[in-house]
């Protein structure tokens, strides 16, 4: 499912900001962060199923759906190919199938910025008749979109566990584009 607006640009590197520093979250920080966001998002909203929007929101909406025992089901909307951004605007690739009417929906993706692929995906969900959707985001950025709810906020180049390391020629290796020269 394609977006006929959504325009090519040229392979833009996913860590090439202009943030001074980064910040480079663990495994461990990560669970942290998750378990506390769990707990807020059951006290104060309680879902009845979670969408995570690929890659990153896949990973953090798993985690959360299983802390809290709900249905995760997976959607795709991203302005990259192969971790490269491709496109000025994001496309949709895939949405949720399932029946989601009159249901509660978290709504996750890793980093809020623009806040323009939640608000896309949030349009498409709408149309599905859900009872309430909210948005969740491990990270954002200073002045960027606020999510419902947020793990942390800082203007680093936030460095997620699942994207510092690469398989490349047979290899782990930190990402290239982590590598400082």
């Amino acid at each position: 499912m394609g977006n006929p607006r959504s325009t090519k640009v040229m392979g833009y590197k996913s860590y090439h900001h202009s943030h001074k520093k980064r910040l480079i979250i663990s495994w461990k920080e990560y669970g942290r962060i998750v378990k506390d966001l769990a707990k807020k998002v059951e006290d104060k909203f309680a879902p009845d199923c979670i969408i995570g929007n690929s890659k990153g929101g896949c990973i953090i909406g798993g985690t959360i759906a299983a802390i809290l025992r709900k249905d995760f089901y997976p959607m795709r909307i991203s302005r990259r190919v192969k971790d490269e951004i491709v496109f000025t605007k994001p496309k949709v690739n895939v949405i949720p199938s399932v029946n989601i009417s009159d249901k509660k929906v978290l709504l996750v993706d890793d980093m809020a910025v623009s806040g323009e692929t939640l608000k896309m995906a949030k349009i498409l969900l709408k149309k599905k008749r859900p009872k309430e959707i909210k948005t969740l985001t491990l990270a954002r950025h200073k002045n960027s979109f606020l999510p419902d709810f947020c793990g942390l906020t800082s203007n680093d180049c936030i460095v997620f566990p699942w994207d510092r390391w690469v398989y490349m020629n047979g290899k782990f290796r930190i990402h290239p584009e982590l590598v400082t020269k």
